[in-house]
């Protein structure tokens, strides 16, 4: 996606988070709504700045560009397998028998096989200290 704007709290630390990931392209940032240029910026979606990001009560905004060109594969079979299993259960529950009792279990509408879920940690933010 291209052109997206992200209105951020600013912070006294060196790294702020976009919202979005992965980050293809900064085309600017204001604190304050001052234009800053001394920043680098990560696809991880990390902005750095070695003087910080002003304080608590200042205002970040940053227009950027994000997004994958095509979809990853293993990305794209998590997904299609999710919406398999919500096109054949679309209540989201687990019947079974236990020892001759139907009962019915609500698991939710994200529950991930491990496999699954191992893609998807591949492409999860992970929080920058």
């Amino acid at each position: 996606m291209t052109g997206d704007t992200d209105l951020l709290a600013g912070t006294p630390a060196r790294r702020l988070l976009v919202g979005e990931r992965p980050v293809t392209a900064v085309t600017s940032v204001t604190l304050d709504g001052v234009a800053i240029t001394d920043h680098r910026w990560r696809r991880s979606g990390a902005l750095c700045r070695d003087t910080g990001w002003g304080g608590t009560d200042s205002e970040v905004i940053v227009a950027y560009s994000h997004g994958y060109a095509t979809v990853p594969d293993d990305l794209w079979a998590v997904c299609r397998s999710a919406a398999a299993r919500l096109r054949t259960n679309p209540d989201g529950k687990v019947r079974f028998d236990a020892a001759g009792e139907y009962s019915e279990t609500l698991v939710g509408l994200f529950g991930f096989a491990l496999v699954e879920q191992q893609v998807l940690n591949r492409y999860r933010r992970r929080l920058l200290p």
